[in-house]
């Protein structure tokens, strides 16, 4: 991915509601599934990635369901049962119990898909970063509701300066406070006093709550 192209997604992704790391680290997800089915599905290292991971995790396997090729999904999963038949076939009646048994199980390595989504977000993080100065960056974080708190630890994490630090927390403790005060209006209008009056922007923000703390769906 070239700077430019990762500067361009973040501006575009930015006029969206909602936290734009999880919403660009869910659509690389999205396009490496989607590559694999069509592209890759026959490919011994990719055949070899996946039996030593032992699949995808639980949430990429769905996501991989959703981009709806069957016949790439089933090529890619009898590959997996097959390794995992051999692995038990290679052990001794005996030894069909206990923590080594348990352990040719586990997944021997990250899941793919996983390691694309925390490539995609150290990426976008630093491009975050780069590009604090630029009031378009700035306006459009706080409009978007700033990051999620897991992006923005992961964001934090990527900081070269000081003074990255401080614009970024700046800015989201402006889109926090816009929330909070949403919250506090949803919450009041609640009460059977005010339930006459019209809900507004603040009707939705026990949802951007949820995501704010938690993380977008279909990301983690």
């Amino acid at each position: 991915m070239t700077p430019h192209f990762a500067d361009w997604q973040l501006k575009e992704t930015l006029a969206r509601p909602g936290c734009p790391l999880c919403h660009l680290a869910r659509e690389a997800v999205r396009r490496f599934l989607a590559h694999l089915l069509y592209e890759s599905v026959n490919d011994p290292g990719v055949q070899h990635a996946l039996a030593s991971s032992r699949g995808f995790c639980t949430l990429h396997a769905w996501q991989l369901r959703e981009v709806g090729d069957a016949l790439g999904t089933a090529i890619l999963y009898r590959d997996v049962l097959r390794k995992l038949l051999e692995s038990l076939e290679k052990r001794a009646p005996r030894s069909w119990f206990g923590p080594a048994l348990r352990t040719i199980l586990l997944p021997q390595a990250p899941c793919p898909a996983c390691r694309v989504r925390e490539e995609a977000e150290g990426i976008y993080a630093e491009t975050l970063l780069k590009h604090l100065n630029q009031p378009e960056v700035r306006d459009g974080l706080v409009r978007a509701g700033g990051l999620c708190l897991p992006h923005l630890r992961r964001t934090l994490e990527a900081v070269s300066q000081p003074e990255q630090a401080r614009q970024l927390l700046t800015l989201q403790q402006q889109a926090w406070t816009q929330l909070l005060a949403q919250l506090d209006e949803f919450i009041r209008k609640q009460d059977y006093r005010f339930l006459e009056e019209a809900i507004g922007p603040e009707g939705d923000s026990w949802i951007r709550a949820l995501t704010q703390v938690s993380g977008g769906p279909g990301v983690w």
